[in-house]
């Protein structure tokens, strides 16, 4: 996402609240880079999740070059960017901070965070969301844009062969969910199942089925990878979008992803299934896996390759000139 933007004609620069230059490739290192105090403290941006307070703090007070427009990009904590006054602005929002604070801090602030983000975000003009439900959630209450957040498409450039794979790919942040564990022990004495999840989920997996793969992540190399050998990507999480499922879809991959209202603004019915129960997603997968079923694998690429990054930089672009006309 961020390089794509980086690609729009004139002297653009980023400013984020950790930059490490070493561990940074493609056209970014072309640019110009401002990064907070932050940035000698933390190894990268995920661990920033852990202190919430802080990040907010040292957001609220970053120093930002001069410019002729600010495009904020908020993964979870950029909207509490003050600009200089009237300068002119534009913000996207993707995730909020209370979206993706972990389990422990939401039991202690969870609330207190998530009333501070509505209120950060309703004080904000030109806001541009990745979804009207997530507008929604945020309870946004003045005139806002939409532009849905894009998957990188040329990291995934052709199709597998479905037919012939053997390979179920699921993503999943809890094996408790919906007795999951039903399901990955089932599909891994049928299947090569790949579990993708995070360490402590990982370990459960490993002490109950330890011959079944497991990663804690993937990048969309290895994603690509698995991919092309995959019959079928199943995401049982809760994201702020199905970037997962749109980068399967893209290579011709069947996916089943947990009934939530972002994946269903994203992706209708007539390209991907869905389940919010154990029974469900038995069913859907009767059907997904049965030797009889078939599909254009053409057009579950034609429908992905409407959120490639080309016509997302094309639409925030549109903004940014109607913005500065």
């Amino acid at each position: 996402m961020v390089e794509s933007l980086l690609s729009i004609d004139g002297d653009v620069s980023l400013s984020t609240l950790v930059h490490h230059k070493e561990g940074v490739v493609g056209p970014i290192l072309n640019h110009k880079a401002y990064s907070s105090i932050l940035t000698h403290l933390f190894s990268d941006y995920q661990h920033l999740k852990n202190w919430p307070i802080l990040s907010t703090k040292v957001f609220e007070n970053f120093k930002l070059p001069e410019a002729d427009l600010y495009l904020v990009i908020s993964q979870g904590m950029a909207h509490y960017l003050k600009t200089p006054k009237d300068s002119k602005r534009i913000n996207y929002i993707l995730n909020p901070l209370p979206l993706k604070m972990k389990p422990s801090w939401k039991k202690l602030l969870y609330s207190q965070f998530a009333s501070k983000d509505k209120e950060c975000i309703q004080k904000l003009d030109n806001v541009v969301f990745s979804s009207h439900c997530l507008a929604h959630q945020c309870e946004f209450n003045k005139d806002y844009q939409v532009v849905p957040a894009p998957f990188v498409s040329r990291d995934f450039p052709v199709m597998g062969e479905y037919e012939k794979n053997k390979e179920i790919l699921l993503f999943v942040d809890s094996i408790d969910k919906i007795k999951l564990g039903k399901i990955i022990e089932d599909l891994g004495t049928k299947w090569q199942l790949k579990v993708i999840s995070s360490e402590d989920q990982i370990r459960k997996v490993k002490n109950l089925w330890p011959h079944i793969e497991c990663f804690r992540g993937m990048d969309n190399h290895l994603l690509y990878i698995e991919l092309l050998k995959a019959r079928l990507l199943i995401d049982a999480r809760e994201v702020v979008y199905p970037e997962k499922a749109l980068c399967a879809l893209s290579t011709g991959v069947p996916t089943l992803l947990l009934d939530t209202e972002v994946n269903r603004e994203y992706l209708t019915e007539d390209v991907s299934s869905y389940f919010d129960s154990l029974e469900q997603l038995d069913k859907r997968l009767a059907s997904y896996l049965n030797e009889s079923f078939t599909y254009s694998g053409q057009i579950l690429r034609r429908y992905a390759l409407r959120f490639n990054e080309r016509i997302f930089k094309n639409k925030i672009l549109s903004i940014m000139k109607s913005f500065s006309s």
